[in-house]
């Protein structure tokens, strides 16, 4: 059983939840969904391959389900997007002018196991967000509420 802090493997994935406001009027996420906010250490996402299920879709239910556990209410026309963890961790040093290495964690929290943290961002640096967005396509975004 993975414990607190133990790095993901980069053959697996993490889902980000994105709201609305974070998707382009064509359809497209944003960078904003993946910036860190001023209060944040890391970049809240979730580990799929944690649940040990065979199907994406099933996955993101798991995920749906915890942000329920959690109160979180999930917007209609909100998102979540997989994405994996090796892609990114590739992509943002290749691409980022300072070549900067991001560590995929994980970091459950009582009532939401999966949870898991992108670390090595700073609130005030979009521009890790912009190349992690960058990786999104469409295969990737699943409705936030159960289709």
């Amino acid at each position: 059983m993975p414990t607190k802090k133990d790095p993901i493997p980069d053959n697996n994935h993490v889902s980000r939840y994105v709201g609305y406001d974070q998707i382009a009027p064509n359809g497209r996420i944003t960078g904003k969904a993946f910036q860190l906010r001023e209060n944040e250490s890391s970049l809240s996402v979730n580990w799929l391959e944690f649940f040990d299920l065979k199907d994406r879709k099933a996955e993101i239910q798991k995920i749906r389900e915890a942000f329920a556990d959690k109160g979180r209410g999930v917007g209609t026309k909100a998102k979540f997007v997989a994405l994996n963890v090796g892609e990114i961790r590739k992509y943002v040093q290749q691409e980022s002018d300072d070549n900067r290495i991001l560590s995929v964690l994980h970091d459950p929290q009582d009532n939401d196991l999966s949870h898991s943290g992108i670390y090595n961002m700073r609130h005030d640096d979009p521009i890790i967000g912009d190349l992690i967005a960058d990786l999104v396509n469409e295969e990737q975004i699943y409705p936030a509420k159960n289709p």
